[in-house]
Parts: C-alpha cells; structure tokens; sequence
C-alpha cells in the first residue's frame, strides 16, 4: 500500500446536476488552498475555470462527468510541460458522483495537507461510526506504549450513563458539549491514542484541538460497510429511517471536516486492524 504524497489535493468538479450526491461544503478556491483542505467542490460546467482553480490549488486528481474530462484533456495536453497537472478520473457507467468519490477513498491511503505541519505527541483517530477506530486505537496503543483513550467510553465514566441514554435524555447537543470537555480532557494528559465519536469533527474547537497536538488519522469505510457493521448495536442516530440512506447522508455532510482535520486517510473496509495501524504507525513516524 503506498502513501500519497503530503500535498495530495482531491477535487470534485461539474454542473450541480453532476454534484447532487455530493454534500460537501461549497468554499472558494483561494480559501482552500489557504486552509490546505483536501476535498475541493467546484461547481462548473466550463472545464478552463476548473481547469485554473485546479491548477490554483494544486489538485493532483480530479472527477469529472465523462463529457467535461474529454474537453479537460484537450486542454491540458496544450499546457507547456513544465506545468503541473492533474490526473483525471470519471465515474464509471451508471455511477453517481458521491459513489465515484466513495471508490477513489476506498482505493489507497492517502497523506493529506495540513498547513503548520509540526511534530505532535499523540494520534487520534477519526472518522464515521463503526470504522473501526476504537480496535485500531487500542493495537497501536500497544505497539508505542502509549495510553488508550476512547472519547465515548470517557464521556460514560464521567457521567455514569450510555451514550444512546444521553443522546435520548440529554439531546445530541448536549452530548456533543460532553464530547467536547472529554477530548480536551485527555488532550491534556500525557501523550497517548485516541479514538474519537464519528462526530467529533463537527466543532471547530474540536478540529482545532486535534490539529494542535495529534497526529490525527482518518480511517475512511463504504456507508454500505458501515451499516452492515452497525447492525444490531445501539447507534443514536442510526435509530430512524435506512441505515444506509442515513450514514451516506451524515458521511457526505462530514467529509470536508474529516479532510481538513487528517494528516492521512486510511481506507478501512477491507483491510484487518492489523493492516491499518501498521499504514498509521509508518505515517506517524515519517510524518508526525
């Protein structure tokens, strides 16, 4: 499994019929190269704007509907070589957008720009429910003799009740202020691992939180996975409607959030614990 290099961009681009699956947040291309985001949504249906912004922001893969990467192609084989580009890739036949980038987050780990990249003693873990980050915190805890922290088990301690109870008595924006407390609060001891809710991502503090002191690695599973690994738990938000409609919702919405914040994306859906801590550690000690 190789690791992209750190300055690896993605981007979405295409008339909003071709972005309808796709509910990331909408920013300019100035903005996201100033923040260094990794997902970049361009609403366009000229290929030389998404061209130039493309070029702007260093994205080095682009999706694009079939027709527009036809006219991108002609465009770019008039650029002078000495020009960096990107490589493009189209869905497949009958394939929405959000299921085309679900496959190119499924295909490799990826190494994601962070901007004021510096060593941080700890490694937390994010991403959506049911990826897996608790069994992959707990192995590379073991392997770096580090504590092992998991924001959910810490917020039922200090409480004494579950997290769907308190999802149910409390609401979901009292949870996410306990969340809040109890990453700052093992944010603040020694260095360790830690694996953090699905939405964790969500407050700004939070990102902020992370990106100050962890390495923070993004394990990335198809909503399908996801849903077949939920069935039978106690998830809070899974309670209504289809499991598998609901995660692709919530993943999409969360994607730009979970790019901004990791330093890797790791896909997890096929891969053991094992395979997946061992990608985390060889990062963390190279890009840490």
């Amino acid at each position: 499994m190789s690791i992209l290099g750190p300055a690896t961009l993605f981007a979405i681009a295409g008339p909003p019929s071709f972005l309808a699956g796709y509910a990331g947040r909408e920013l300019g291309p100035s903005v996201l190269a100033a923040q260094g985001k990794a997902l970049l949504r361009l609403a366009s249906s000229r290929p030389e704007d998404v061209l130039s912004a493309s070029v702007e922001c260093g994205i080095e893969s682009l999706l694009l509907p079939p027709g527009m990467a036809e006219s991108m192609s002609a465009l770019m084989a008039a650029m002078p070589d000495s020009e960096a580009r990107p490589s493009l890739q189209s869905p497949h036949p009958e394939e929405t957008a959000s299921a085309a980038l679900m496959r190119f987050l499924d295909e490799d780990a990826l190494g994601l720009p962070r901007a004021h990249r510096k060593p941080r003693p700890s490694i937390a873990l994010v991403g959506p429910m049911a990826a897996g980050k608790t069994t992959v915190a707990r192995l590379l805890a073991s392997r770096l003799g580090l504590p092992f922290f998991d924001t959910d088990q810490v917020i039922e301690s200090a409480c004494g009740l579950s997290i769907p109870v308190i999802f149910k008595d409390e609401g979901e924006p009292c949870f996410r202020e306990r969340e809040a407390a109890a990453l700052l609060a093992v944010l603040g001891l020694a260095p360790s691992v830690i694996a953090t809710g699905g939405g964790v991502v969500l407050k700004e503090s939070n990102r902020a939180a992370l990106a100050a002191g962890c390495f923070v690695a993004w394990l990335h599973a198809n909503p399908r996975i996801l849903a077949e690994r939920s069935k039978g738990g106690s998830r809070p938000l899974l309670a209504d409607g289809d499991p598998v409609r609901r995660l692709e919702s919530i993943y999409h919405a969360r994607l730009p959030l979970y790019a901004g914040s990791a330093d890797i994306l790791v896909p997890a859906g096929a891969r053991s614990p094992e395979e997946i801590a061992e990608v985390i550690l060889d990062a963390y000690m190279r890009l840490g």
